[in-house]
């Protein structure tokens, strides 16, 4: 394949694989390709922290900017999912639920379960809407894999097909910008405690703590 196709992203990789049918029951003609160029930004992609300086602004950035990454690839792949070709949306499945939804429900855990209670011990309680809105995040995500459930079902008409990616879409247009607030307000609020209550040293310490209890897979599924 070409180059371009080698150093696709699983949200990109959605468009390069041989087409089946559409809602119609017509075969793509494989002739649409997502905008790759406009996908891979060579600067940083959030809208607080425009450089880094120090391990402070590090500490959301490597997952963030990660999540933020696939969030908009995935965002500019929504027009060809509404062209109704079974083989993206079943890819587009495949990747939320093997990539997306457990990077982002890992990343989410981790904050709750690890990293927001040693911050609340190191610099007292954290803003709430940093806290709040896991929640109603995931909520969605859980909503887009009971859709391929019922996508994949042999119940399922062409008709319900359909509809079912445009619920998807609708929810994703919404969700994705919730999401981005989300990301933006943890960079905005949080970084400066850190920055404020701690050393490097002791901040990659902790770090170290948590990668140990995660164990390997957790660990795997946090990389960006």
């Amino acid at each position: 394949g070409s180059g371009a196709e080698e150093h696709t992203t699983p949200a990109a990789e959605v468009m390069f694989h041989s087409p089946r049918s559409s809602f119609g029951g017509r075969r793509s003609t494989g002739r649409i390709a997502p905008p790759l160029g406009k996908a891979i930004p060579e600067k940083l992609t959030s809208r607080v922290i425009k450089e880094v300086n120090d391990f402070a602004d590090l500490s959301f950035l490597v997952p963030h900017e990660a999540l933020r990454r696939e969030m908009r690839r995935a965002e500019e792949l929504l027009p060809y999912l509404k062209l109704g070709h079974d083989w993206r949306i079943e890819r587009f499945f495949k990747w939320w639920r093997l990539y997306f939804y457990p990077f982002l429900h890992g990343h989410h855990d981790n904050e709750e379960i690890y990293f927001f209670p040693a911050l609340e011990w190191k610099c007292g309680r954290l803003p709430e809407q940093c806290t709040c809105s896991h929640a109603t995040l995931m909520a969605t995500m859980d909503d887009i894999i009971a859709a391929e459930r019922t996508y994949r079902s042999a119940t399922t008409s062409r008709r319900g097909k359909a509809r079912i990616v445009e619920d998807v879409c609708e929810s994703l247009e919404k969700w994705f910008p919730a999401l981005e607030q989300h990301l933006a307000e943890e960079e905005e609020l949080i970084t400066p405690l850190i920055r404020s209550n701690y050393t490097e040293a002791e901040y990659e310490a902790m770090l170290e703590r948590f990668l140990r209890q995660q164990g390997l897979n957790d660990a795997r599924i946090s990389l960006p």
